[in-house]
């Protein structure tokens, strides 16, 4: 932030600037308004404050995430639906306290589950669509669960 001094002078010089210009009415320089401007701006150069960052694009940062291992896992396994749930909230609250990016859910197939339903991996789906912070998920690489763990990207 600049401090007032600087601002001040640079008004001054703004000023000055403006008082060496032609009166109203009498035949104005070449450039007129526009030499006015370059002078200025050659005074006080327009400083870029985003250049030499390493600003990643939106589709950049899809295609890193979707790329690095998961940082935080929780397993819901022998837990009942509502328990889950709320293990979910608390879970994705403090992965985003943590600055966390990817995260697993292991919520298994449903191999053991009563008629053979995965209602945990049911559940974790409709709690996803429902969770501000969950932002792209997809299914697990083989060597993470495969379809018995779901990997979730997060939302800032």
């Amino acid at each position: 932030m600049k401090d007032f001094g600087k601002i001040l002078e640079q008004w001054e010089n703004y000023e000055s600037l403006k008082a060496a210009a032609p009166p109203a009415g009498s035949k104005k320089p070449a450039g007129g308004a526009a030499e006015i401007q370059r002078r200025w701006l050659d005074t006080y150069p327009v400083v870029d404050k985003d250049e030499g960052l390493d600003i990643e694009s939106p589709a950049e940062r899809r295609r890193r995430l979707r790329r690095i291992r998961v940082q935080e896992t929780i397993d819901l396994h022998l837990l009942k639906r509502d328990e889950a749930w709320r293990s979910l909230e608390g879970f994705f609250l403090s992965a985003r306290q943590r600055g966390l990016e990817k995260v697993l859910i292991i919520h298994g197939k449903g191999k053991h589950s009563e008629g053979g339903e995965a209602v945990l991996k049911e559940m974790c789906h409709e709690f996803l669509e429902q969770c501000e912070y969950a932002g792209e998920s997809g299914q697990a690489d083989r060597t993470d669960g495969g379809s018995g763990a779901t990997w979730v990207i997060l939302k800032y």
